[in-house]
């Protein structure tokens, strides 16, 4: 089956530098949190083998990081969902 271009452009999730934003707030996060803890100036170029890494998982698939935060975030059901059959927090 074909799709057009622009088809599949309005379907990509937001991205900057070849990586969706949240990988990228991450990566930022992570970098920062590592230069300021070992206070040398090399440390910060952490964010580049992070950001390689990144760049390659979502060369494939774009929203890999968002499947596997839902499916990480997801995964454990509440105590309702045997009675009812769905993820319930209410009781009745």
């Amino acid at each position: 089956m074909d799709s057009h271009v622009i088809f599949g452009a309005l379907t990509r999730p937001a991205m900057t530098a070849g990586v969706t934003f949240e990988y990228f707030g991450l990566n930022a996060i992570v970098s920062m949190m590592t230069f300021i803890c070992l206070g040398n100036l090399l440390y910060g170029l952490v964010c580049v083998p992070i950001h390689v890494v990144g760049w390659l998982v979502c060369r494939e698939e774009p929203r890999f990081f968002t499947m596997a935060y839902k499916r990480l975030c997801y995964i454990s059901g509440s105590e309702n969902q045997s009675i009812w059959g769905v993820r319930c927090y209410e009781p009745f």
